[in-house]
């Protein structure tokens, strides 16, 4: 796979409340109701998570080569490759 061009980024971790009040305040000014019962997608709950995610959209040019039973398939094109990145070592993951 060779990627071209990056054509949607969500900054998941950058975007979101610090905390749950902020979320709730966020909620307000935009019109939302019933917010008291928003959880998650906060920074403070993404850190306690050790995580920083985004998430990202691109074009790139791939190609597939499968083997099975002795016989070969091989593919080629463009594609679109989406990809949640975390955005932290998570030394479980080796990553």
């Amino acid at each position: 796979m060779t990627w071209k061009e990056l054509f949607e980024l969500r900054d998941t971790y950058g975007n979101a409340s610090a905390n749950q009040e902020e979320a709730l305040e966020r909620a307000k000014k935009a019109g939302l109701t019933d917010m008291d019962k928003v959880v998650g997608g906060t920074k403070e709950l993404f850190d306690r998570a050790h995580i920083q995610p985004v998430y990202m959209r691109f074009f790139a040019d791939g190609n597939v080569k499968i083997t099975k039973k002795g016989k070969t398939s091989e593919s080629s094109g463009t594609m679109i490759y989406e990809y949640n990145y975390v955005g932290c070592e998570d030394e479980r993951a080796h990553v």
